[in-house]
């Protein structure tokens, strides 16, 4: 078995089957279009470490086994993660003790709550620089849900009210690096997410927010599916990325994005297109002459 998207031992592919025929949506639709991220991933030094996603599973290995859907009609997304070593006989699951039913996760996070409330605000008091407010990091955390729902409409209007209207912003992306809001707007909101795909949808995870005084960082995980406007054919890639934020006249503004694909130690995932291969959240669009070419989202 493996990660692969293609051949007959695909973990993938048997979970996407059994998800698109258990269920539907308030439409009667099957519910495969809305499994929009890869299965799971290895787990080694790193909590999403290098793996070669398409060689064969082998004892030893550990990996996360995480199906799920994500419905924006319905604002719903269920994700359930497990992390799971191969062995020479099969696998063992290393999370079987977590709990799973929906009743008892709620109660262990309601009966955590006033620790978990309590723990954060000694953290905060602990970390933050008079300017900073304890709210700080749930505000940027909102222009991160709202920077991803501006990509997700390719909306123009949606993201100035995430990014700081300057010259001096920056978005840098495997194959190139824009200057400016006006820039951004330009290439990667509307040539980009407007022009090659008629459908995408961002989805961020694992987020962390550090702030500095007038100055924060944040970092997470992102899966991101889309249809391309020309022939309608559907497109899945993950990342990681990297934010920066700056506080002006009180108010939290995005200044700053590094983003990149996950890395990749066999076969190059995501396009090729002309003989160059197309990493990071999207693609290599062609923009003007054959061959000149822009990556915008991977």
């Amino acid at each position: 078995m493996d990660f692969c998207n293609k051949g007959g031992k695909s973990v993938h592919k048997i979970a996407y089957n059994y998800i698109n025929s258990h269920g539907k949506d308030l439409h009667d639709k099957p519910l495969g279009s809305y499994f929009i991220h890869g299965l799971g991933h290895h787990i080694g030094l790193n909590v999403h470490d290098p793996g070669e996603y398409c060689a064969p599973f082998q004892p030893g290995m550990v990996i996360t086994i995480e199906p799920g859907i994500y419905i924006p009609e319905e604002n719903l997304g269920v994700r359930i993660e497990d992390d799971v070593l191969i062995t020479e006989t099969g696998h063992k699951l290393l999370s079987e003790q977590l709990p799973r039913d929906p009743d008892e996760i709620e109660r262990i996070m309601a009966e955590a709550a006033p620790t978990r409330t309590k723990g954060e605000k000694g953290e905060a008091r602990g970390n933050v620089s008079s300017a900073e407010t304890p709210t700080d990091g749930s505000v940027i955390r909102g222009l991160i849900e709202k920077y991803a729902k501006s990509i997700d409409g390719a909306d123009t209007a949606l993201a100035a009210e995430v990014w700081l209207d300057s010259p001096d912003v920056s978005f840098i992306h495997p194959l190139g690096h824009e200057h400016g809001f006006e820039q951004i707007k330009q290439n990667v909101y509307m040539r980009l997410m407007g022009d090659a795909f008629s459908e995408r949808k961002l989805s961020v995870h694992d987020v962390s927010v550090h702030v500095y005084g007038d100055a924060a960082w944040a970092e997470f995980y992102w899966d991101f599916a889309a249809q391309f406007r020309k022939d309608g054919s559907p497109l899945t890639t993950h990342g990681r990325e990297t934010q920066l934020y700056r506080k002006e006249q009180g108010r939290w503004r995005l200044v700053h994005v590094h983003y990149s694909g996950m890395p990749v130690t066999a076969e190059p995932q995501g396009f090729s297109s002309g003989g160059n291969i197309a990493v990071s959240r999207g693609l290599m669009a062609q923009r003007g002459q054959r061959g000149r070419q822009i990556d915008r989202r991977e």
